[in-house]
């Protein structure tokens, strides 16, 4: 009794083109006729698909996209497909590693500095434009402050000693004109 080394091939359709042919499209497109011979029936085993169990020989000379991850033997001189003909199936299937607990390296440890400080943040508001009090929506500089670490410090942040970021907190969200920077030297009047 031989046995004949076939591969589970995920297939968006298989078709029968006559009593002794079929047309396999794959999902890339890739087409090929394969004798019924070589057709050992479908795997119940996929999911999310159709696959079928076509021996290894005949893959290898057709021009079709298939993987080599889940091989079966069946007999050669079979009557009918059941699923119980294949004899062993061989599976791929990673080993599990498990995750390391490593202690990190003090020298490796990059001290954060604390900064505080103030950014600009274009926001958009409705101001007058004219004499009689037309409301228009323009895109005007408001003060936002930030404290925290300096690497995640927003874009274009200025950093300020702790009396200027006391002013700061202060006149936090003030309009300022476009594209002038803020005094924090003094308190507000």
């Amino acid at each position: 009794m031989s046995k004949v080394k076939c591969y589970s091939v995920r297939l968006e359709s298989m078709i029968s083109v006559s009593e002794k042919c079929y047309k396999a499209t794959a999902f890339d497109g890739s087409t090929a006729l394969i004798p019924k011979s070589q057709v050992f029936g479908q795997d119940y085993d996929v999911q999310k698909s159709e696959a079928w169990w076509v021996s290894a020989w005949i893959l290898g000379q057709k021009d079709i996209q298939y993987s080599t991850k889940k091989v079966s033997f069946f007999d050669k001189d079979r009557a009918e497909f059941t699923p119980e003909t294949g004899v062993e199936i061989e599976r791929h299937v990673p080993e599990e590693k498990q995750p390391l607990e490593v202690e990190p390296i003090a020298e490796l440890i990059k001290e954060e500095k604390v900064v505080k400080g103030y950014y600009l943040k274009w926001e958009e508001v409705r101001i007058s434009i004219n004499r009689f009090g037309k409301l228009a929506t323009r895109n005007r500089q408001h003060i936002r402050t930030y404290e925290g670490i300096e690497s995640k410090s927003p874009k274009g942040f200025v950093e300020l000693d702790e009396e200027q970021f006391t002013v700061a907190k202060l006149r936090e969200g003030e309009m300022i004109e476009p594209y002038t920077s803020p005094n924090f030297e003094a308190l507000p009047a």
